[in-house]
């Protein structure tokens, strides 16, 4: 996630350039992304 928000901010682009990091960060529906999901948890992923 750190070098999405790099590369969105155009600092990096060891993984993705600018442009597809935005594509990355875009909401497709109102709880996820092309990148990742948004949410709560009812269980801890890291304990």
């Amino acid at each position: 996630m750190i070098e999405i928000q790099l590369a969105y901010q155009g600092k990096s682009s060891k993984v993705l350039n600018q442009h597809m990091a935005g594509l990355q960060l875009t909401y497709i529906d109102q709880s996820a992304t092309m990148g990742a999901f948004i949410g709560e948890r009812k269980r801890k992923y890291f304990s």
